[in-house]
Parts: structure tokens; sequence; C-alpha cells
């Protein structure tokens, strides 16, 4: 429960300037309808992921959603024992292999994954199936925080609908382009991801760290710190970001 609060409060509250213009939480605008992640999915954003998933989230959840209140929702009641029987093949499903490694070095799955060190790294060893998993949870989570507006007033000032899903390989190649042009571009220098420094990333800069991130075509986009063309999955050099479609 500590992690979720911890993660909505990151969401939130870390891009004043987003919420200010409406912009869901933890994106940055290319166009009216359009935006997308500021930095590959971190770490402590999957593992909260991966703690819904045993507090609440479910496949069944997800569909409960759909036709949810749009406002004045009912708070989530987290339960472990509350849960549905198909959460736990789901929370395995999604977590990261106990054998997967890091740069040859630590474990993906605790040390990597679970280190406050690494928190604002990159969650890596994950597959493309994940990610988009991720992706459901992710628009299931902020449209409920949308509808826990207490009229409807307050509601409109949010979005009606959105969508997080991964972006095409067009899609990113424009938001380099966009973000170069608007000087809010950086790159991360090509190490091992254990040598990131993240305190150098700027908030709302558009970032890339030194991995290949999946797409919703049938290869990856961006070079990474392996200098390797990813054609087997998972691997310590594939992320994710997400993109963000938005209906006012």
């Amino acid at each position: 429960m500590r992690i979720f609060i911890i993660y909505v409060f990151i969401l939130l509250t870390s891009n004043i300037y987003s919420q200010r213009k409406h912009i869901p939480p933890g994106t940055l605008k290319i166009n009216d309808s359009l935006y997308i992640d500021q930095t590959p999915v971190t770490n402590v954003m999957y593992l909260e992921f991966l703690h819904t998933l045993q507090s609440f989230w479910t496949l069944e959840k997800h569909e409960e959603f759909k036709t949810a209140p749009k406002f004045n929702r009912q708070e989530i009641k987290h339960s472990a024992q509350a849960i549905s029987s198909s959460a736990k093949p789901l929370f395995l499903e999604m977590s990261i292999t106990k054998d997967a490694m890091i740069d040859n070095t630590i474990t993906a799955s605790l040390k990597y994954l679970w280190t406050p060190d690494y928190s604002q790294y990159p969650v890596l060893q994950i597959t493309k199936e994940q990610a988009e998993m991720f992706c459901l949870w992710r628009t299931d989570i902020v449209m409920y925080l949308y509808g826990r507006s207490k009229t409807k007033k307050k509601r409109n000032k949010y979005p009606k609908e959105i969508t997080y899903r991964l972006p095409t390989q067009e899609e990113l190649k424009q938001a380099t382009l966009f973000f170069e042009e608007k000087r809010k571009f950086s790159i991360t220098k090509e190490k091992s991801p254990l040598e990131l420094d993240v305190r150098d990333i700027k908030f709302r800069h558009f970032t890339f760290f030194n991995v290949s991130e999946y797409t919703t075509d049938s290869i990856t986009f961006g070079s990474n710190w392996r200098n390797k063309t990813p054609t087997t999955f998972p691997n310590d050099y594939t992320g994710f970001r997400c993109i963000c479609e938005v209906k006012y």
C-alpha cells in the first residue's frame, strides 16, 4: 500500500507543469492528443505494477473499470486476500525471471529491481508482452485517479479518456525530432545501466537512457549500451516507455 501511495505521489507531483496543463501524469506533450513519457519506465514504476497485481488489479478488475462511474468513484480496497485466483498467475507471468542478470553482475529481479539506488533506472529483462500489460494497467490506474473527482465539474478538468500504449517507431522518431528542436532533448552516455547518473536528468526533458525500447512494430527503437540489435528477449539492454492517446 505504501509503495502505491509513493508511486501515485510521484506521478501527480513530480511534473507540476504537466498537472497545471492537465497533461497525463508522467508525460510530455507532443500535440493536443498525443503525449509521451519523459523517460523509459523505471524500476519503481514497474514495482508498483507488480504490487497492485498482488493487492487488487486483475484482468477481471480491468473489465469492471470499463463500466465504472466517470466521477465520484469509490476508493479501491487493497487486499491480498480479496483478489481473484487469476491474479497470482498474472503476477508470476509479469514478474522478472529470477536468473535474469544486469550487466552479468547483479540479479534483475532482486537487487536491480528492488534496491532504492536503482529505483529511477530503466526496468530491464522484461518482455514486450509484460510492457503491454503495464500499459493496460497504467491506463486503468490513471483513469481511476481522474474518476476519484468528487463532482462532474471537477472531473471535466481532466481528459475524458486516455490510453497508454507502446509507441510506434515513427512516433519515437517524431518525438526525438520535436524535443530536439525544443531544446528539451538529452541523451545519457552509452555505458552500462549500472553506471547511469539519473541525477543529471532534468524535469521536462525528453530523455533516452542507454537502452533500446520496445515499440508496437516488430523491431525496437534506438541504440543500447551493448551495441547490439535486439533479437532475443528479454535482455538487459531493452526497456520501454509509454505513449498516451488523449480525448478531451
